[in-house]
């Protein structure tokens, strides 16, 4: 199985997963084109076994890349409609032919390749944001960032969840002491917005189970946060709710920190 994050931040957000010797998918493109390339060169990976791309939601860190690589290699891009009305507004996206632009829609499973895909809806300030879970050579993957609040129905959906990304955006402390507008800290403390790291760590330590065998702590704030102050505040937490998993901070280049 291959499962790379190639970057992840505000600075853009893109997760590669598949089989070796099958179709390669991302969830988001939220890095330039030649940047994905490079990633799959340094991996040996050849780029032609990338089939499409599923979009979370329409924020540029999340769709950079998209509209170059479907017109350079061809391939589908998979989001909501609603999403897509956004999408067709942006320019980039006349690159992208009519004949791949796929609608999703949320807690419908599709089948792509060797992959059960089934996104599902999340609470963020985009049109119609949306998080997926990835059936893949037996093992489900969840891959949850730009999530402003959990609820019962989104831990419903990591429930026996193998391998897990998901957001670790700020530190609190940062973030209310940094230089960002009151309207931003808003933004982000809101319901609409991102999960600190004591709410990534409460949300594991709910929905964990013994069939957890890895989780990634992503979409890390540069400015009120770090991969090591993330990690930390983690692994204190669900460490005093007794969990004891391989768990991994994703830094903006996709480098894991343990």
């Amino acid at each position: 199985m291959i499962f790379y994050p190639f970057a992840s931040g505000s600075s853009g957000n893109c997760t590669l997963l598949g089989l070796k010797n099958g179709d390669l998918a991302l969830i988001d493109a939220g890095i330039s084109a030649k940047q994905i390339e490079f990633n799959f060169n340094k991996l040996n990976l050849d780029i032609n076994t990338l089939k499409a791309i599923f979009i979370t939601h329409e924020h540029t860190d999340h769709i950079k890349g998209a509209p170059a690589l479907s017109k350079k290699l061809d391939i589908s891009i998979y989001a909501t409609e609603k999403t897509w009305t956004s999408l067709n507004n942006n320019p980039g996206f006349n690159l992208v032919k009519s004949y791949n632009k796929h609608i999703i829609y949320p807690n419908e499973m599709l089948v792509f390749g060797n992959m059960y895909i089934r996104p599902f809806s999340i609470p963020h300030d985009s049109i119609d944001p949306v998080a997926y879970n990835i059936f893949l050579h037996k093992k489900k993957i969840t891959i949850l960032t730009d999530l402003g609040v959990s609820n019962n129905y989104i831990k419903e959906q990591c429930m026996e969840s193998n391998i897990l990304l998901i957001e670790s955006n700020y530190d609190i402390q940062l973030l209310k002491n940094s230089r960002y507008p009151i309207y931003i800290k808003n933004r982000i403390l809101g319901e609409r917005g991102h999960l600190s790291n004591i709410q990534c760590a409460n949300f594991i330590s709910e929905i964990y189970n013994k069939s957890m065998e890895q989780i990634y702590l992503a979409h890390i704030s540069q400015d009120n946060n770090s991969p090591h102050i993330a990690l930390d505040t983690v692994k204190q937490i669900i460490n005093r709710n007794n969990i004891d998993v391989n768990i991994v901070a994703i830094d903006k280049n996709g480098e894991l920190i343990k």
